[in-house]
């Protein structure tokens, strides 16, 4: 809560990827890099007179760095 007065609250979640900690602290996770965070949250706000005003928000990025290999090398789909 904001404020036991009013019950106004709050809610935040982030998230960031554990391949990206992962891959930062430098163990080897092949030939693709992953990286992605992001973050939401909401306000909550009661009225005195009855009904409430709420605001949320949420936004990311993310990234998947991929080496290609020479087709001579394509042994997956994903190469």
């Amino acid at each position: 809560p904001l404020s036991k007065k009013s019950n106004s609250s709050y809610l935040v979640n982030y998230r960031y990827s554990t391949l990206g900690l992962l891959s930062g602290a430098g163990v080897d996770l092949g030939d693709e890099a992953i990286t992605f965070q992001d973050l939401a949250f909401k306000l909550y706000f009661p009225m005195k007179k009855g009904g409430h005003l709420s605001f949320f928000g949420f936004g990311g990025n993310s990234k998947n760095d991929f080496q290609a290999k020479e087709s001579k090398d394509w042994k997956f789909e994903k190469d």
